[in-house]
Formats: C-alpha cells, structure tokens, sequence
C-alpha cells in the first residue's frame, strides 16, 4: 500500500514539475516545463529565413524534457515527430521546432536543453532566388550550365547554395575535385557515389503522377548520392553533397523529366574550426 501511494504521490510530483507555462518566442507560443532557466540566446536569422535558438537548464532528466515537449508541443497545436538522433521535431504552417535535450555530463550537473524555432521558407522566397545564370561565389566555382535553385546566408559568415544540372552525378564530382584545388581548397573527406533502386512514394500514392509519367506502372529508376569536404589552411569549410535520380520508365509524351536530375548542395563556413 505504501508503494503504491508512493507512486501516486510521484506521479502527481512529475505533473506539477512539468505544467506548461506559456512563453512568447518568435511570434507564437511554446510550451516550457517548469523550473527551466534560460541560459542562452542566439539570434541566427539570414535575409531569407528567421531563425532563433534558446539554450535553457532544468533539474529533470533528458528523457522527462522529451517526454515533456512530445506531449505539450502536440496538445499546443504543433505536428511532431522523433528523429533518429533523439531529436525533436515540430512543425506548424509557418515554422519548424527542434529540441534537443542531452543528459548531463556530470551526475548532480542540471540537463541542458535547446530549442530551435526557425521560419519556413515560403515558394515565393524560393522562386526568387532560383536564377537561370547563378551568382559568382568568390570561394569557390560554379558547375557550367547549372542554375541556381537557392542561395542563401548563414550565421558566422557562412553560406548556403543549391544548383541543379543534367550532367550526371560523377561528372559533378569531378568538376570539384578538379577545381577546387585552384581556389587554395584540399579535400579533406571524400563519400564515393552510392546507388540504389528508386523510392517514391508519392509515385505510387499518386494515380495522376502515375498514369501520365509511367503509363499506370510502377517508377523505375535510381537515386545517387555522394559528397566532398574541402578544407583550407585559415579554416574554412566547405561541404558538397551530389544527389541524382535518374527514371528509367516515363512515358515518351514527358521526355525532358530527367532534365536537372543532378542537384548540387554547398554549405560554407568561414574560420569554423578556428
């Protein structure tokens, strides 16, 4: 009997210790357990995308600050899932959420935890950016003939850019190993090209897709992916992922549909690991 109001007598503890208390980030409302102290703020935002990160401590577990958001974020309005590295990932029409809560290093140290709460960039955004003759990049060169799907900064100096082609994934690579080299980059990792079967299953959910592009069969073809890590001696880093899909089945009406199947992602960081 004593157990089992002990139990009763936690559980009510917990409840009280995680009530959720309203607090204003960005321009609506996440849910906050209680006892949980604001450490830090950053504010990360670029041009075309809002992005703020919040770092707070709290006395509860890691597992509880998870427990806690899973439950909270979705009764506050918010669509959410785990992520494969522990993560927490919400989304409403406008913004995405991220928390991350890690279990102290120390025992008797308090478990941090950091919320992440980016704008999601809108169609307009992108469509103003994709640029048939893309923008020069001073670090680095531009595939030939690509166009520029995004381009964007990031904080500490960094930026993002994306290109698409229809030359084929290791024509790509390539290009940067070979080049590269002449904007005072060495490559520093190298991820060799992968292949393996298409996976599309809007491509199999969809009966328009389906009817129109593979004449009511189902997609066939492949997905490839591979990336290189340039380094530089000042310390920067510059990181380009390749993914292709190539369809081997459409219909001969949609002949151009491989047509930018090459995508080119660049992140770049200035003195990162200074």
């Amino acid at each position: 009997m004593r157990v089992k109001m002990a139990a009763i007598f936690m559980g009510i503890f917990m409840f009280g210790l995680f009530i959720s208390i309203a607090n204003v980030f960005a321009s609506g409302e996440i849910p906050l357990p209680r006892g949980a102290i604001l450490v830090k703020e950053h504010d990360l935002g670029s041009k075309m995308q809002q992005v703020k990160l919040n770092v707070y401590k709290i006395s509860a577990s890691a597992e509880e600050i998870k427990n806690f958001f899973f439950k909270e974020m979705k009764i506050a309005g918010w669509q959410g899932e785990k992520q494969k590295d522990g993560a927490l990932m919400f989304q409403s029409s406008q913004d995405i959420v991220l928390v991350v809560a890690a279990p102290p290093r120390k025992p008797g140290s308090p478990t941090m935890f950091s919320i992440t709460r980016s704008s999601k960039i809108t169609e307009e955004q992108l469509a103003a950016s994709k640029k048939d003759k893309p923008d020069t990049l001073s670090f680095m060169p531009i595939y030939p003939k690509s166009k520029q799907l995004l381009l964007m900064d990031l904080p500490s100096n960094g930026v993002s850019a994306s290109y698409s082609t229809s030359d084929s994934i290791q024509n790509v690579m390539f290009f940067y190993k070979a080049q590269m080299p002449n904007y005072q980059w060495f490559l520093a990792g190298d991820t060799p090209v992968s292949e393996k079967a298409l996976d599309c299953p809007s491509c199999k959910s969809d009966q328009i897709l389906k009817d129109k592009v593979f004449a009511g069969k189902e997609a066939k073809g492949s997905t490839s992916k591979g990336s290189l890590v340039f380094r530089r001696n000042t310390g920067e880093l510059c990181i380009i992922r390749v993914f292709s899909t190539l369809l081997t089945n459409i219909m001969p009406e949609v002949p151009n549909l491989n047509e930018g199947g090459t995508t080119i992602l660049v992140t770049y960081n200035e003195n990162k690991f200074n």
